[in-house]
């Protein structure tokens, strides 16, 4: 180790500086730094979740269930829309709490020791997320937590997460995304995401795979689980939601399991028909832990955990948007196939009058440079009145407005910072008037700053957002 690594704050930095250099997607560093502290990961048991789309809700879906059937619960995701904390939650049937800074540099701490005292090379030390990863194993052990909810960050063969045959993996749906680091077919992308799903299954025959892939996707899926002789539930097949109505509060749904009963009705405070996808993938994940006797949890507190379920910047109205200026949403949707379904939501809005007739639909957007900006503008531009474009943030590489402007028909106007798009927004909409801040979840992250204002870590400013800025 360095000199300039004496220090908990200058091992994090320079962390977060490596970062920057290309490094192998592999599982080597993190597999041998992991081992090094006694390999956590396997004093816990975990519910993985991989996919495209969706992957955050159906953890937070089980993260709230699991906690109202008594158990205490960690949940980790990523990325963050404000600070770090949001990364690592706990929660039992009482309360929820998300890990405190000086638990995080603590714990950084231990690990900057570890490093040091085994004379690692500074060309095997973790990335970020590997890092973050450690940290949260080391975390939830710590807490005893019952079950970790565990997402996947970036595909399934190589993410940090994939360290070890969890107890339960669902495989949501698969797009194309990341496709320089995946693969630039709908087949090899489900090929990295399924290889959450072991070889040398410790459960032979046993089913504990959930998913909601199709066609392509769902081959590649099927012979994985066939392969590894693990059992798997797919939608619509071995159960089956069937959407029945959404409000300004809620989605309604029927969800049948694969015994063919006569169904329960849920209702999920997420919003959107694409929330029943997600959301029963988590029911179906729930009734195979009651059918293999993992857990114990009742109809009625799945649904009580359905209806308490809360993930921020997903179709998230804001409550503190001033009433004068209509109605706010936030929605992280950052690829075609998550504005489709935010598009498809708005019409919903619109055609059941749920929304005035009379509202405009203003839309503030703002991109990463890797995203497919024009098939997601084109998707946008027949429910939208007016555009307004702003960058993400001055140290995120993302779409120039004076691009994204040339890219609609519609009305538009440019901003230069989030700050100054919210503003505008202000005074364009008025009582009747839908607004929606869209486009990327680190522009979610920085929409919510701007309007909440809250406590912050030292290290939950965009310059340190490894994330957002690679």
């Amino acid at each position: 180790m360095t000199e300039n690594m004496s220090t908990t704050t200058d091992f994090l930095l320079s962390i977060q500086s490596q970062t920057f250099r290309a490094k192998a997607l592999e599982l080597t560093r993190i597999k041998a730094l992991l081992k090094l502290l006694g390999d956590p990961q396997h004093q816990l048991k975990a519910i993985h979740v991989a996919g495209t789309n969706g992957k955050g809700s159906v953890c937070a879906t089980l993260f709230s269930c699991l906690r109202v059937a008594g158990y205490k619960v960690g949940l980790y995701t990523s990325p963050h829309l404000m600070s770090h904390a949001e990364r690592f939650q706990m929660g039992d049937e009482n309360s929820s709490w998300t890990m405190k800074e000086f638990e995080f540099l603590a714990l950084a701490e231990k690990v900057r020791v570890v490093l040091l005292e085994n004379a690692v090379l500074d060309d095997n030390y973790p990335t970020w997320f590997e890092l973050l990863t450690v940290i949260g194993f080391l975390h939830f052990v710590s807490q005893q937590v019952d079950w970790l909810v565990l997402e996947v960050g970036l595909g399934g063969r190589f993410d940090a997460t994939n360290v070890k045959d969890w107890e339960y993996k669902v495989i949501t749906n698969i797009a194309l995304e990341h496709t320089k680091e995946l693969g630039n077919t709908i087949a090899l992308i489900a090929a990295e995401k399924a290889a959450i799903i072991h070889a040398n299954n410790p459960w032979p025959g046993k089913i504990r795979v959930v998913t909601a892939t199709e066609d392509d996707a769902w081959q590649v899926v099927s012979k994985r689980c066939q392969e590894t002789n693990t059992g798997c539930w797919k939608r619509n097949r071995d159960y089956s939601p069937e959407f029945l109505s959404l409000d300004l509060t809620s989605t309604h749904y029927l969800y049948r399991n694969l015994v063919g009963s006569m169904g329960s009705k849920f209702r999920t405070a997420l919003l959107g028909e694409h929330q029943v996808e997600n959301t029963s993938c988590a029911v179906a994940v729930l009734d195979l832990m009651v059918q293999n006797g993992d857990i114990m949890i009742t109809p009625e507190q799945e649904q009580l955990g359905m209806a308490q379920t809360i993930w921020p910047g997903r179709m998230e109205f804001v409550s503190a948007w001033p009433k004068a200026n209509g109605q706010l949403i936030l929605d992280g949707g950052h690829n075609p196939a998550g504005v489709e379904t935010l598009t498809q939501t708005l019409k919903y809005f619109k055609t059941r009058q749920l929304i005035s007739p009379s509202a405009k639909i203003n839309v503030v957007f703002a991109a990463k440079q890797d995203k497919k900006v024009d098939q997601m503008l084109a998707l946008l531009e027949p429910v939208t009145d007016h555009f307004v474009f702003c960058p993400i943030h001055a140290l995120v590489h993302s779409y120039s407005p004076v691009d994204l402007v040339k890219l609609v028909s519609k009305s538009s106007t440019k901003a230069i910072s989030c700050a100054e798009a919210i503003e505008y927004l202000k005074t364009i909409s008025g009582p009747d008037d839908l607004n929606v801040i869209c486009g990327s979840l680190y522009f979610i992250g920085e929409a919510k700053k701007e309007m909440d204002k809250p406590a912050l870590w030292a290290f939950d400013e965009m310059q340190y957002n490894m994330d957002a800025r690679r």
